[in-house]
Protein backbone atom coordinates (compact mmCIF):
# COMPACT_ATOMS: atom_id res chain seq x y z
CA UNK A 1 0.00 0.00 0.00
CA UNK A 2 2.82 2.37 0.96
CA UNK A 3 4.93 1.84 -2.66
CA UNK A 4 1.08 3.32 -4.16
CA UNK A 5 0.88 6.27 -2.27
CA UNK A 6 4.48 7.42 -3.14
CA UNK A 7 4.26 6.23 -6.98
CA UNK A 8 0.98 8.99 -6.89
CA UNK A 9 3.09 11.50 -5.63
CA UNK A 10 6.12 11.55 -8.13
CA UNK A 11 4.79 13.37 -11.55
CA UNK A 12 7.25 14.07 -14.03
CA UNK A 13 10.79 15.09 -14.31
CA UNK A 14 12.73 17.38 -11.26
CA UNK A 15 14.14 20.40 -11.78
CA UNK A 16 17.61 18.65 -11.91
CA UNK A 17 16.10 15.95 -15.53
CA UNK A 18 14.74 19.67 -16.25
CA UNK A 19 17.88 21.36 -16.27
CA UNK A 20 19.84 18.48 -17.29
CA UNK A 21 17.95 18.15 -20.62
CA UNK A 22 17.45 21.68 -21.44
CA UNK A 23 21.25 22.08 -21.39
CA UNK A 24 21.72 18.78 -23.94
CA UNK A 25 19.35 20.52 -26.24
CA UNK A 26 21.27 23.76 -26.10
CA UNK A 27 24.93 21.69 -26.43
CA UNK A 28 23.35 19.84 -29.30
CA UNK A 29 21.90 23.05 -31.17
CA UNK A 30 25.39 25.03 -30.65
CA UNK A 31 26.75 22.15 -32.67
CA UNK A 32 24.76 22.16 -35.04
CA UNK A 33 24.84 25.96 -35.51
CA UNK A 34 28.51 25.92 -35.22
CA UNK A 35 29.35 22.90 -37.90
CA UNK A 36 26.66 23.20 -40.26
CA UNK A 37 27.94 25.84 -42.55
CA UNK A 38 31.19 23.93 -42.71
CA UNK A 39 29.19 20.91 -44.12
CA UNK A 40 27.14 23.39 -46.52
CA UNK A 41 30.51 24.50 -47.58
CA UNK A 42 31.84 20.95 -48.63
CA UNK A 43 28.56 20.03 -50.03
CA UNK A 44 29.47 22.76 -52.50
CA UNK A 45 32.81 22.16 -52.97
CA UNK A 46 32.25 18.52 -53.79
CA UNK A 47 29.82 19.95 -56.41
CA UNK A 48 31.74 22.55 -58.01
CA UNK A 49 34.95 19.69 -58.04
CA UNK A 50 32.69 16.60 -59.45
CA UNK A 51 31.18 18.97 -62.56
CA UNK A 52 34.50 20.15 -63.00
CA UNK A 53 35.60 16.44 -62.87
CA UNK A 54 33.02 15.32 -65.65
CA UNK A 55 33.13 18.37 -68.12
CA UNK A 56 33.69 17.15 -70.91
CA UNK A 57 36.26 20.23 -72.05
CA UNK A 58 38.64 19.33 -68.91
CA UNK A 59 39.59 16.05 -70.69
CA UNK A 60 41.74 18.67 -72.49
CA UNK A 61 42.78 21.09 -70.19
CA UNK A 62 46.12 21.41 -68.42
CA UNK A 63 46.88 21.66 -64.80
CA UNK A 64 46.86 25.43 -64.94
CA UNK A 65 43.50 25.56 -66.94
CA UNK A 66 42.15 23.21 -64.47
CA UNK A 67 43.24 25.44 -61.61
CA UNK A 68 42.03 28.94 -63.78
CA UNK A 69 38.75 27.04 -64.05
CA UNK A 70 38.21 26.31 -60.45
CA UNK A 71 39.43 29.56 -59.37
CA UNK A 72 36.36 31.28 -61.61
CA UNK A 73 34.05 28.47 -60.18
CA UNK A 74 34.88 29.23 -56.73
CA UNK A 75 34.08 32.66 -57.26
CA UNK A 76 30.92 32.62 -58.63
CA UNK A 77 30.04 30.13 -56.15
CA UNK A 78 31.49 31.90 -53.42
CA UNK A 79 33.37 29.09 -51.78
CA UNK A 80 35.50 30.17 -49.38
CA UNK A 81 36.29 27.12 -47.44
CA UNK A 82 39.36 26.96 -49.75
CA UNK A 83 41.46 28.45 -52.02
CA UNK A 84 42.95 27.14 -55.24
CA UNK A 85 46.50 27.09 -54.16
CA UNK A 86 45.34 24.30 -51.85
CA UNK A 87 44.60 21.95 -54.27
CA UNK A 88 46.70 19.84 -55.25
CA UNK A 89 46.48 19.16 -59.27
CA UNK A 90 49.08 15.92 -60.10
CA UNK A 91 49.31 14.58 -64.22
CA UNK A 92 49.61 10.59 -62.84
CA UNK A 93 49.65 8.23 -66.31
CA UNK A 94 46.85 9.25 -68.17
CA UNK A 95 44.74 11.52 -65.74
CA UNK A 96 44.58 14.42 -64.01
CA UNK A 97 43.95 14.05 -60.25
CA UNK A 98 42.53 17.20 -58.01
CA UNK A 99 43.20 16.61 -54.49
CA UNK A 100 40.99 18.81 -52.12
CA UNK A 101 41.15 16.60 -49.07
CA UNK A 102 41.69 19.40 -45.80
CA UNK A 103 40.33 20.41 -42.78
CA UNK A 104 38.37 22.93 -41.20
CA UNK A 105 38.76 23.93 -37.29
CA UNK A 106 35.45 25.07 -35.84
CA UNK A 107 35.62 26.83 -32.09
CA UNK A 108 32.54 25.56 -30.03
CA UNK A 109 32.35 26.78 -27.24
CA UNK A 110 34.90 28.82 -24.98
CA UNK A 111 38.66 26.43 -25.22
CA UNK A 112 37.17 23.79 -26.94
CA UNK A 113 37.18 23.45 -31.00
CA UNK A 114 36.18 20.86 -32.99
CA UNK A 115 38.17 19.69 -35.87
CA UNK A 116 36.10 18.33 -39.19
CA UNK A 117 38.09 16.49 -41.74
CA UNK A 118 37.03 15.96 -45.30
CA UNK A 119 39.15 12.94 -46.91
CA UNK A 120 36.67 11.90 -49.71
CA UNK A 121 37.59 14.91 -51.77
CA UNK A 122 40.16 12.86 -54.80
CA UNK A 123 38.86 13.59 -58.31
CA UNK A 124 40.18 12.26 -61.63
CA UNK A 125 39.75 13.83 -64.63
CA UNK A 126 40.95 10.81 -67.47
CA UNK A 127 42.63 12.37 -70.47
Amino acid sequence: MRSIQTMSKQRGMGLIGNVMLISLIIFFATVLVRLGPTYVDNWSLDRVLSSLAEEAAAKEMTPFEVRDKMQRLFITNRIETLSTREIKINREKRKLVIDARYEKRVPLMANIDAVVRFEEMVYEIEQ
